[in-house]
């Protein structure tokens, strides 16, 4: 399985506004969304647009799908 491949498999569910970090359990979560082919640290490998949420209590980050 290639590095893409590996983080396009990070986007397990669909976008919740009112998510707890699946860590920590910490209700602090900012949410910031990626369009496809957008550049950054965490997403950089995924193509298509996706929801990044971070926690601000424990640094945690995922991915969430965005809801069509």
């Amino acid at each position: 399985m290639s590095y893409r491949e590996t983080f396009v498999k990070r986007i397990t569910r669909d976008y919740d506004p009112d998510a707890v970090c699946s860590k920590c359990g910490g209700e602090a979560v900012s949410t910031r969304y990626c369009l496809e082919g957008q550049m950054s640290t965490i997403c950089h490998y995924i193509d298509k647009e996706h929801m990044h949420r971070y926690c601000q209590r424990c640094h945690h980050e995922w991915l969430e799908r965005v809801v069509n």
